[in-house]
């Protein structure tokens, strides 16, 4: 319950405090999340000594869980600002600090609890945590004012009547309120842009295949570079040294799209079997897989953490290189096959076929953490990251009530008939299979999109050069 309460309160955390990261910086969030975090787990040891549960719920359950997603937010906003070219990497590195901590929690709190008591671990916990998060808190800035431009390279378009015309490039600052180097990913709107634009979705040429090393501009022509690189960049020529920060009109333009709304379930369908089933890994192997030894849990639950660690950096990685939404539909499949696995394990009573799937299940969860951020940057821009990306996290909480609810609710009407441990749990692994079939189905529906959108700018760039 506490799991839950936690993720809950992450999700609609990051939504509040999205508009005010863009207009103050990363830095404050941050600070506040990890005081919050620290006041959590001092609250959940004072309701280890009073023996109060509804205390631990506010502790760890609302107040960490509020902490966790200010500091989520603003650490990974910052990183999509600063790495452009490595989105998915970036992002991966972040994410991955979760399977660190199933590794080290599942041996090192257990000694910890044994040699100091419970209440003791969550003060211990607090201090410690609290000094290495605000180091870190003190370095996490958006781009500085006055960081180096990075220039775009974009693809000339020849005409028959001048094949000797140079390459077009542009020297950009993507300003917030803070400048920053330029994203070669644009926003949505199909306003006429002075340029063919870049891959919007996905596509790993929107990033490093389009940044290049700075150049030299000529003076006399640069306000018609800075005019063009703002077309790229879905902006205007003011909007180049003054953007000011997202408002509300960024949810109404962007959030009620289709593509957003697609990945919005699309994030929601990948996390909802980890969310079902990853929490509950000791229990199944104690009640359903019946395995007695008091240290296996604990370690294919540090497994678990590798597996997360593992499927961040090398989906972030791959994602910067063949795109995000190809390999989201990867991790949909992967998950359907640890569902499957696991499955199969219940009713086989096979221990390595169910530490198979959730290891897999584990790697595919861990995957789509690390693809949104990056997934939202390529559809609507780094200056929308901040509100948009606190938006998304919602689906994060909304998967975690259904998962809660639902298979909790299966699992109960089902023991209610006295049906054995593997039957229970049948009903649950048909639907969330189903829920990852249509994850899979809407990111190839968003790739399909990604390739008419980029077949239309083609068309327009074509029909830009006519006119000429």
């Amino acid at each position: 319950m506490t799991f839950f309460l936690s993720l809950c309160c992450l999700g609609f955390s990051a939504f509040a405090v999205g508009p005010a990261l863009e207009r103050h910086g990363p830095r404050t969030p941050a600070f506040v999340g990890c005081t919050l975090f620290a006041l959590g787990n001092i609250i959940s040891g004072i309701s280890c000594v009073v023996k109060s549960v509804p205390l631990l719920y506010v502790g760890s359950g609302i107040v960490g869980g509020i902490g966790s997603g200010m500091a989520y937010l603003s650490l990974i906003t910052a990183l999509q600002k600063n790495f452009h070219d490595k989105l998915g990497l970036s992002a991966g590195v972040a994410v991955s600090g979760f399977g660190c901590g199933a590794v080290l929690g599942s041996f090192l709190f257990t000694a910890l609890i044994n040699a100091t008591g419970l209440p003791a671990t969550f003060f211990i916990f607090a201090a410690t945590a609290f000094a290495v998060q605000m180091v870190c808190a003190i370095v996490l800035r958006f781009p500085p004012p006055g960081a180096a431009p990075m220039a775009l390279r974009i693809t000339p378009v020849h005409t028959a009547m001048d094949e000797d015309k140079t390459h077009l490039a542009a020297a950009a600052v993507d300003v917030d309120d803070e400048s920053e180097p330029c994203s070669p990913v644009h926003s949505s709107r199909d306003d006429d842009d002075l340029v063919h634009r870049a891959p919007m979705v996905g596509s790993p040429k929107s990033h490093h295949s389009v940044i290049a090393a700075p150049v030299h501009v000529v003076p006399a022509h640069h306000h018609e570079l800075v005019k063009l690189a703002a077309a790229v960049d879905g902006g205007t020529t003011a909007s180049m040294f003054k953007a000011p920060a997202p408002s509300l009109s960024v949810y109404v333009e962007y959030a009620a799209t289709l593509r957003y709304l697609l990945l919005y379930y699309l994030f929601f369908s990948n996390l909802m079997g980890g969310l079902v089933l990853i929490p509950k890994t000791a229990d199944l192997l104690r009640s359903v897989m019946h395995v007695a030894s008091p240290t296996f849990p604990p370690t294919v639950i540090a497994i678990n953490g590798l597996t997360h660690i593992v499927g961040s950096l090398a989906f972030g990685r791959i994602s910067d290189r063949v795109g995000r939404l190809p390999l989201f539909a990867v991790a949909e499949l992967c998950q359907m096959l640890a569902l499957g696995l696991m499955m199969r394990a219940f009713h086989s009573g096979s221990v390595p076929v169910f530490c198979a799937g959730i290891w897999i299940l584990q790697g595919a969860y861990g995957a789509g953490l690390t693809m949104i951020p990056g997934c939202v940057t390529d559809m609507f821009g780094s200056r929308n990251i901040g509100p948009l990306y606190g938006l998304i996290l919602t689906a994060w909480s909304c998967a975690c009530l259904v998962a809660g609810f639902v298979s909790n609710a299966v699992v109960k009407a089902r023991k209610a008939h006295a049906l054995p441990p593997a039957d229970v749990w049948d009903p649950n692994f048909y639907w969330m299979q189903a829920n990852a079939g249509a994850g899979c189905l809407v990111a190839l529906a968003l790739c399909w999109m990604q390739w008419a959108q980029k077949r239309r700018e083609a068309e327009r760039a074509r029909d830009e050069v006519a006119m000429v």
